[in-house]
Order: structure tokens, then sequence, then C-alpha cells
């Protein structure tokens, strides 16, 4: 489940597996279908 949260004077959503913030519900609810908790390979 997708939740929301402020930062910065903006509406954020956060993947409830991995924290990963989106600025678009609909990417984050994309993104959390296929997370599987593990850090993103592209940010090594």
């Amino acid at each position: 489940m997708v939740t929301t949260t402020e930062r910065d004077g903006s509406t954020w959503f956060a993947c409830e597996v991995c924290g990963m913030l989106f600025d678009d519900r609909e990417d984050a609810r994309r993104h959390e279908e296929s997370c599987d908790g593990e850090d993103p390979s592209y940010l090594q």
C-alpha cells in the first residue's frame, strides 16, 4: 500500500516496502507491485 507524506511543502507517495518516494501516486503503485524490498541496482 502506498503511503502519503509531506516533504518540503509537497506531497510525496512512498513505497511501503522500500521507502522510495514518488511525486505521482500511480508511479508509486506500479513500483510497489514489483518491489522486492532490495535496494535498486541503479543506486550502486
